[in-house]
């Protein structure tokens, strides 16, 4: 076994401040790879042409075999950056008028690659036309073309599916069956949850009555399929970014002790404890509960101390061990709600610091 009971670091030397230098060299100079503005121009204009046109077909189509009608003719486009660079977002959202930017996403292994998703209301694909225009045949001052900054950092265009709006981890995009997703809707003229409702209905999904409302957003949770709800990013201009819909830690809060303990003994299965050659993480706290079902076999008798040794080292009020959960698991509601097992790579130990009577 690996000695553990060591001497305390003791920091003998003060703190010193130094003046700031900044790092040497110039400003990053590297560009986009861009060799003539006249054909990237054309090719962006083109892509977002075709998309419109890709747009205007799937929502026909989708209004036929739905029945729902949109509350305008707009699309959503995705402008995606060249490898390892990034979009300028300024641009890509004004704000005071339509486009609006509603997700971004990363992509790429070895260089990032950034998808940003715009809806562009009916008419507003102008904006982005004409700021493409002046790329082509209009200079600075200081000679560069006008609007490179955000024209040359486009690789391409393309008319967004829902993937495009999925804003979580890539991995955990729900390719099948049905599960519940976290919808965000843009906030609008106030009929975004009734047309969402209505789309539900004629789709075969179901909608959650609870609902969270923010300044620009209001959250739902639906319960469809990927297929089922890729239409309606056809059909309603609503949608901002899709998530995955997470267990709120109130749920947990609120259990009864039966339903508590399962959920307890249900992660307690899933858990590898680290061995005894682990690091260790110490609680200075108010002591630590190691008999706890999911602390037992992380921290060992031997192992709880107190400042005074007449105090009782074991917790009398409940917070060490609380945070001696929090040091060992991280995130517990993430830990419940799963059913993966946990490794664990560290282990406890207590010191009460904190008189318990």
């Amino acid at each position: 076994m690996v000695e553990r009971d060591r001497d305390h670091i003791f920091i003998l030397q003060s703190a010193s401040t130094e003046a700031y230098r900044g790092r040497s060299g110039g400003a990053n100079t590297k560009r986009p790879p861009v060799s003539d503005r006249s054909s990237h121009a054309r090719s962006l204009a083109e892509q977002a042409e075709n998309a419109k046109a890709a747009a205007e077909q799937r929502r026909q189509e989708a209004i036929t075999r739905l029945n729902v009608a949109p509350m305008d003719n707009g699309f959503y486009l995705t402008f995606e950056s060249w490898p390892g660079f990034d979009l300028r977002y300024s641009t890509l959202d004004p704000k005071r008028k339509p486009p609006e930017l509603v997700a971004v996403r990363t992509t790429g292994e070895t260089e990032q690659i950034t998808e940003a998703t715009v809806y562009i209301p009916e008419g507003s694909l102008g904006y982005f036309m004409q700021k493409i225009e002046e790329y082509a045949t209009q200079d600075t001052p200081s000679g560069r073309p006008k609007n490179s900054d955000f024209v040359e950092r486009i690789n391409r265009v393309k008319l967004a599916s829902l993937r495009e709006l999925w804003t979580d981890e890539a991995s955990v995009f729900p390719e099948d069956g049905p599960t519940w997703w976290e919808v965000w809707l843009r906030r609008s003229d106030g009929n975004e949850i009734n047309r969402l409702l209505d789309f539900a209905v004629e789709s075969g999904c179901r909608l959650n009555d609870q609902r969270l409302t923010f300044d620009e957003r209001i959250v739902v949770l639906i319960w469809a399929s990927a297929t089922q709800l890729s239409s309606s990013i056809d059909v309603l201009a609503d949608i901002a970014e899709l998530r995955s819909a997470r267990t709120n830690a109130t749920f947990f809060v609120g259990l009864d002790p039966f339903a508590e303990a399962a959920w307890v003994k249900d992660l307690a299965d899933r858990v590898t404890r680290a061995d005894q050659s682990s690091p260790v993480v110490c609680i200075f706290d108010t002591g630590v509960d190691h008999n706890h079902i999911l602390l037992s076999g992380s921290i060992a008798a031997s192992d709880i101390h107190s400042y005074d040794p007449k105090w009782c080292a074991e917790d009398q009020r409940g917070h060490g061990t609380e945070m001696a959960g929090l040091a060992l698991y991280g995130d517990l509601k993430s830990a419940l709600e799963g059913s993966q097992p946990i490794t664990l790579h560290h282990r406890l130990e207590s010191v009460g610091v904190v008189n318990p009577m």
